[in-house]
């Protein structure tokens, strides 16, 4: 019940940031390293497992984990902190950037 709840009521919005080539290179190598680390704990996990390895599942799952993760901060740069129509409050922005948006 909470989970459809949470879907009904969430707010969303679409903003569109540009990156320098700089930030866009760090998060591709980010969701790279991310992908690597997830596809390879899943591989180890498997190996570990068919092979009866099992002091290998542990760190399988960590790196599965860290990989995980890793993807997660890597492709999320820019969050809504707060929609309240029709504004919204972002985080991960540069502060040269909100001065150039108008004031509110």
């Amino acid at each position: 019940i909470g989970l459809i709840l949470y879907f009904c009521l969430r707010k969303r919005v679409t903003v569109y940031i540009g990156l320098c080539e700089n930030h866009i290179n760090r998060r591709r190598m980010g969701v790279l390293l991310g992908t690597v680390m997830l596809l390879g704990g899943f591989l180890l996990f498997l190996a570990a497992l068919g092979n009866e390895m099992f002091s290998a599942v542990f760190p399988s799952l960590l790196l599965f984990l860290a990989g995980l993760i890793t993807m997660v901060t890597a492709w999320r740069t820019v969050t809504a902190h707060k929609i309240e129509e029709p504004y919204v409050w972002v985080k991960g922005v540069h502060r040269d950037f909100l001065e150039s948006l108008p004031v509110a």
